[in-house]
Formats: structure tokens, sequence, C-alpha cells
């Protein structure tokens, strides 16, 4: 801070504030001279997110979305595919490691690729469970697996702009969803536990918890010792 002059940085990426709009391109001036820098513009699109701030039946609601980041995933992957999904992945088909299946061809890196669309879920939750499922492949994956992926961005291309909705509800206070269930996977039995927050109709933060028991046997012997004793929240 210099006067009313105001720089934040955050790793790579900086905020500059200032009443004086002279002032702020005398300082990047200054800064190119040293450093690389892009200039993205105001402050809405910091993070490469946009902010949209919109008024529905009298209600503020704001709506964020990254169509750079989405146009930079299509170009790493060079997608020219003209058939584009309606969803990230394809219902009723589960994902498997498929160890005998067809290796794939390392045009672009995978491990990239999922680290973008990691990132991209903070605005589009709905391809969350698509990009949790393909990463869990990044070791070795086959070529079912970058198909799935290419699926993830033939939506985001059909749907750059798209993003997440935030429309504050003053009627609701703090709101909390308790849940868990059992599962299998790999022959290992898990249960899932998790609890979102909301504040006014606003997702907070999401706590998620994996649990594995090895063996069925001590999995079946657990579930036998709930069943026998009330379910206790804390």
């Amino acid at each position: 801070m210099k006067g009313n002059l105001i720089l934040l940085c955050y790793v790579d990426n900086c905020l500059i504030f200032c009443q004086d709009e002279r002032k702020i391109d005398h300082l990047i001036a200054n800064l190119c001279k040293k450093f690389i820098l892009t200039d993205e513009g105001d402050v809405a699109a910091y993070l490469s997110v946009n902010v949209n701030k919109t008024t529905e039946d009298g209600r503020t609601q704001f709506k964020l979305s990254q169509p750079h980041l989405v146009q930079r995933i299509v170009d790493l992957v060079k997608l020219s595919d003209s058939h584009l999904h309606d969803t990230p992945a394809e219902p009723g088909k589960p994902f498997t490691r498929d160890s005998e299946g067809e290796h794939r061809v390392y045009s672009w890196s995978y491990r990239s690729l999922l680290g973008m669309l990691n990132y991209l879920c903070g605005t589009r939750p709905y391809i969350l469970y698509a990009v949790n499922q393909c990463s869990h492949f990044c070791n070795d994956p086959r070529l079912s697996h970058k198909k799935a992926a290419k699926r993830i961005i033939c939506y985001l291309k059909r749907t750059p702009k798209e993003g997440l909705i935030l429309r504050q509800d003053s009627t609701q206070g703090i709101q909390c969803f308790v849940d868990a269930d059992f599962a299998s996977r790999y022959g290992i039995a898990q249960i899932v536990m998790s609890h979102p927050v909301f504040i006014q109709g606003q997702a907070l933060s999401l706590c998620m918890q994996v649990v594995h028991w090895y063996g069925y046997q001590s999995f079946k012997q657990r579930l036998r010792f709930q069943q026998l004793r009330p379910n206790t929240l804390h």
C-alpha cells in the first residue's frame, strides 16, 4: 500500500485498487519493465472468474463463470469434434481401471487436463462427479478414460458461458445436511460421510470423509454392530 494505491498478490495474480486509474496504469507500466505481465482488465474477472451481477424477481444474484478457462481446456486437447454432449458423463456406465484396455495416444497431458478441470469445478459443480471419476486413473489412463475426459470437454464446449448462480434467501438461516453411505470399490468396503453447510441458501462448506475397511468380513461385522445400536448424530 502506498498512499491510496493498494496492491494485493495471490500466488502469481495481482489486484490493484486506486481511485485514480492513471496511477494504476503507471504502476502496471513500471512493473512491465521488470516482469512479464498480462492485464486481465476489471477485478470482476480475477483468477479468470467472471462475476456478473443481475436482479431477478427483485433479488440480487451473482453468476460466476470461467469461459476463458473453458477455452483453454478446449485448446489444450485441440478439440475439433462437432458432436457435443448434453451431459458431462455417459449415464449408467461406471468407471473402471480398464487394465486390459487399449492404451491411449499421448497427444496431450491427462494430468494437466484433470488439474484444469478440478479448478473449473468451483463454478461448474455439476461436472464434479465426472471429473472425480476420471482423476482416479491419472497414473495409467487408458483410451476409455481419455474418451470419458473428452466427453466432459465436449459438454463444456457446448456450454462455455454457464456457471454457478448465487442467490441469497434471507428467509433461511444456517442449514447442515448429514449423510453416510456404504459402498465397495475394488473389493474394499468403504463408508462415505459428508455434511454440507449452507447459509441463507448458499453453500458455505462441504466436509467429506472416506473410511476404508479392508475385506468384506470386517465390513459385515461392523455393519451388524451398527444395526444393533441406535444411530446418533453429533
